[in-house]
């Protein structure tokens, strides 16, 4: 007899829990359907231009200068930006652009005349000085 009421009682509670209004789930999976179309729809994120050559550079005071350049096109003579990095070849980079063909890389102190392997490299407390890569 004990079983028989034991098999109702759990018949009688899944039957109530099935009734429950499920209202403020379905009003949570609405809203994390809308946030997921929103982040889909953002605009899309701008890429910075690859890495066409990488120069490690050493100048007339014996320092070490790294320079990554970069450019859109892929050819190392269309690059318009370029990060230097004085401490190591892993350290801090500084980024710098130059405005036409011409014109040096700078930014910050900073500036590189060509993409050459000789090059004048100055950076911040430092004179301006001849570079070879």
């Amino acid at each position: 007899m004990t079983k028989i009421i034991t098999i109702t009682a759990m018949a009688a509670s899944a039957l109530a829990l099935a009734a429950c209004n499920n209202k403020a789930d379905d009003a949570a999976a609405d809203q994390a359907a809308a946030n997921e179309v929103a982040a889909n729809e953002a605009a899309p994120s701008t890429l910075p231009p690859p890495v066409v050559a990488s120069k490690t550079y050493r100048c007339a005071d014996g320092s070490v200068v790294y320079v990554d350049f970069l450019s859109a096109t892929g050819k190392l003579e269309d690059s318009t930006m370029a990060n230097i990095r004085t401490d190591n070849v892993a350290g801090t980079a500084t980024q710098l652009s130059k405005a036409d063909a011409d014109a040096r890389f700078a930014a910050e102190g900073y500036s590189v005349a060509t993409s050459g392997d000789s090059t004048t490299i100055e950076v911040p407390g430092k004179n301006a000085q001849l570079c070879k890569a």
